[in-house]
């Protein structure tokens, strides 16, 4: 059982990316098991095999005694084997029952659902300003999620998994220009015949702005 141990994100503008972001809430889903290692705890005899089974009599004439295989009659007596599997139950879910049945285990059942969904901020990370010097352009994103193993029996797999994360939004720097301006109004300059006394009256290369 693989569960969430955090993520790095990397973007050249934005300020201390590449550390590892730990999840914030706990995202490891609740498993129960029962399990057996040996053999004789997953396949036993059958109850019949405990008890004596007799299969009649047999008699034969003369010296010669034909041959006798009893095999196929005393199975037909004592059953089939008892087996059962492991138990394994996720997050309330059955999905191997132990019970012991007759000659073959029932299969594992399918989850129902891929599992719980975590919340949009587990892995978050607010208050990360981008510093004045950064130039302006797009600055593209990249990303891993790394999962270790919470649980497991007899592992013969890899003790954690890492996994680059697909379509990362790039990141776009674009510095505003402020124009804190002032005009002076070239009222004595203008030819208009009825010009607009409410505004400034504009003439080029008459009056100052700044």
């Amino acid at each position: 059982m693989y569960t969430l141990d955090g993520a790095v994100l990397v973007n050249a503008a934005i300020p201390d990316t590449g550390s590892m972001m730990m999840p914030k809430e706990p995202v490891t889903p609740k498993v129960e098991y029962i399990t057996g290692l040996s053999f004789d705890e997953h396949v036993k005899p059958p109850l019949e095999s405990l008890t004596s089974v007799h299969l009649g009599d047999k008699s034969a004439k003369g010296r010669t005694i034909p041959p006798y295989n009893p095999s196929s009659a005393v199975e037909s007596h004592i059953g089939d084997l008892m087996v059962k599997n492991d138990r394994l139950v996720i997050d309330d879910e059955l999905i191997m029952d132990d019970k012991e049945v007759r000659k073959s285990a029932p299969k594992p059942v399918k989850p129902a659902t891929k599992g719980k969904n975590i919340s949009d901020k587990v892995l978050y990370e607010d208050g990360k300003t981008i510093d004045t010097q950064v130039q302006n352009g797009i600055y593209e994103s990249s990303g891993q999620v790394f999962y270790t193993l919470s649980d497991s029996v007899n592992p013969e797999g890899e003790t954690s998994l890492v996994f680059d994360i697909d379509d990362v939004n790039p990141v776009k720097v674009h510095t505003p220009v402020v124009c804190d301006y002032s005009i002076e109004d070239a009222r004595k300059w203008c030819q208009l015949i009825k010009p607009d006394k409410s505004l400034y009256q504009l003439v080029l290369e008459k009056g100052l702005w700044y």
